[in-house]
C-alpha cells in the first residue's frame, strides 16, 4: 500500500510539473520568492550542498532527496547564491529555505530535519567554496563526479539542444580556451559579472575535477565531503541514495520508483554539430588521465572510469 501511495504521489506531481508551461512556473517562482522575503530572517541555512558536477545525476539525486520525509527541500534547485547569485545578499538566500520552525518541531518530536540545495555550478565556481566555508561551514558537502568523457559529450549535447552551440565537437574542444580566456578573472573582479561562456562552454574545463575540490577541501574538513561516482547512481541508485543519507545522518529511505529526472538528448540531435565526437574520445581520455589520477590521490578513491574506457554512452541520466 505504500509503495503504491509512493508512486500515486510521484505521478501526481511529475503530471503537474510538466504541464506547467516553463514560462508559468518562473513567474509562480518569482511570486513565491517575492513572498519569502519578509520571512528570510526566521528561514533556515541548508545542511547539505550537492555542487556538481554538472550533466552527473544531480537533478535525479535532487528529486530523491526532496522526496525523503524528513527532509524540507528548497525553493528551487539551483539556487546558485554562492555562485553566479551571490549578489544577491544573504536575505535572498535564506528565503529559498524553510523556516526555522520547522527543525525546531521537528526536534520536540525527536524526528531528523534536513534541508538542503543542489548547484551544479558551485563545483566549477572558483569563490563558491570560500562563500559557503563562510555561512554554511557546518553543511555536509556532496559531489557527483562521472567519467569526464562522457560529461563533456553530454554537455556538448545539452549546449546544441539549448542552441547554444553551433560548432561540431572537435571545434568546440579546439574553441574551449578562447571561449573562455579571461572568465575567471572576470569573475574575481566583478561578483556580479554572470560568465556565460564559461557556464555554457566548459566542456573539458568543468571535468577537471581535482583542481576544483581541491578548493573546497581547503575551506571544508576531508569528513565534511562526499564524492559518489555517477555510475553508480545510474546502476544502483538506492544504494547510492543510502550512502548520501548513511553520510548526513537520515533514516535509509527510497522512493517507491527510481524514475529519471535528468534529460534525455540522445535522439534530439542530428547533424553536422554531432559529427566527429567518436574522433576526439581518444585525445579526451589522454588529456584527462593526469587529471584523473590526481582526483584519485586527493579523495583517496577510485572511479570506474579509471579502469574501464569511456565509450561517450548516452547515459540514462544527462544532468
Amino acid at each position: 500500500m505504500a509503495e503504491a501511495v509512493g508512486r500515486l504521489r510521484q505521478d501526481v506531481g511529475d503530471r503537474l510539473r510538466w504541464r506547467v508551461p516553463p514560462t508559468a512556473r518562473m513567474r509562480l517562482l518569482e511570486v513565491r520568492e517575492r513572498s519569502r522575503l519578509w520571512t528570510a530572517d526566521l528561514r533556515t541555512l541548508p545542511d547539505l550542498l550537492v555542487i556538481g558536477a554538472q550533466r552527473s545525476g544531480t537533478s535525479s539525486l535532487y528529486r530523491y532527496l526532496r522526496m525523503h520525509p524528513n527532509v524540507a527541500g528548497p525553493l528551487r534547485k539551483e539556487v546558485d547564491y554562492f555562485g553566479f547569485r551571490f549578489d544577491r545578499g544573504e536575505h535572498w538566500y535564506r528565503a529559498n529555505f524553510p523556516l526555522m520552525a520547522r527543525r525546531e518541531l521537528a526536534q520536540r518530536l525527536g524526528r531528523p530535519f534536513l534541508t538542503f540545495e543542489a548547484t551544479p555550478d558551485y563545483l566549477l565556481h572558483p569563490l563558491a567554496a570560500g562563500r559557503a566555508g563562510a555561512l554554511v561551514p557546518d553543511a555536509r558537502i556532496v559531489v557527483l563526479l562521472r567519467d569526464p568523457v562522457d560529461r563533456a559529450v553530454s554537455h556538448f549535447r545539452h549546449a546544441v539542444r539549448h542552441g547554444w552551440e553551433t560548432l561540431p565537437f572537435q571545434d568546440a574542444l579546439a574553441a574551449e580556451p578562447d571561449r573562455l580566456d579571461g572568465e575567471m578573472a572576470h569573475i574575481h573582479e566583478n561578483p556580479g559579472y554572470r560568465a556565460s561562456a564559461l557556464r555554457r562552454y566548459s566542456y573539458v574545463t568543468r571535468g577537471l575535477y581535482a583542481e576544483q575540490i581541491a578548493r573546497w577541501l581547503e575551506v571544508f574538513p576531508r569528513g565534511q565531503l562526499l564524492a559518489i561516482d555517477a555510475t553508480q547512481l545510474y546502476e544502483d541508485p538506492a544504494g547510492a541514495l543510502h550512502t548520501v543519507l548513511d553520510f548526513v545522518g537520515l533514516p535509509r529511505w527510497q522512493p517507491a520508483e527510481f524514475r529519471n529526472y535528468s534529460y534525455r538528448t540522445a535522439d534530439v540531435h542530428k547533424g553536422s554539430s554531432t559529427s566527429g565526437v567518436g574522433e576526439s574520445l581518444d585525445d579526451l581520455r589522454r588529456h584527462f588521465r593526469p587529471a584523473n589520477a590526481e582526483l584519485e590521490r586527493l579523495l583517496g578513491q577510485s572511479f570506474s572510469w579509471s579502469s574501464v574506457p569511456s565509450t561517450a554512452r548516452l547515459d540514462p541520466g544527462e544532468r
